[in-house]
C-alpha cells in the first residue's frame, strides 16, 4: 500500500512538472472533495477508495500574485552537523 500511494504522488508530481514544461498552469488540489463518498460515486468508484489528486491543468490567465516573503527564522534553524 505504502508503495502504491509513494508511486501514485509521483506520477503525479511528473504530469505537473510536464505540464509546466510546456506552458500550462497546474495546480495539486485535494481537500473535502477527495473524501467525500458523493464525489466518489460520480466518478465511478467505491466509497473506499481513494482520490490522490485533483489536478488543474489549464491557461496561464495572469501573472501570480505576489506572496510575502516568509520569515522561516522563527522556525527553522541552520543545521552544522
Amino acid at each position: 500500500m505504502l508503495e502504491q500511494a509513494l508511486a501514485t504522488g509521483a506520477a503525479v508530481q511528473n504530469m505537473l512538472l510536464s505540464a509546466q514544461s510546456l506552458n500550462y498552469g497546474t495546480m495539486w488540489r485535494t481537500g473535502d472533495m477527495a473524501y467525500s463518498d458523493v464525489v466518489k460515486e460520480g466518478l465511478g468508484l467505491r466509497s473506499e477508495d481513494v482520490i490522490a489528486a485533483f489536478l488543474y491543468i489549464g491557461s496561464i490567465g495572469a501573472e501570480p500574485k505576489a506572496r510575502p516573503e516568509l520569515d522561516y527564522s522563527a522556525c527553522c534553524v541552520e543545521w552544522n552537523g
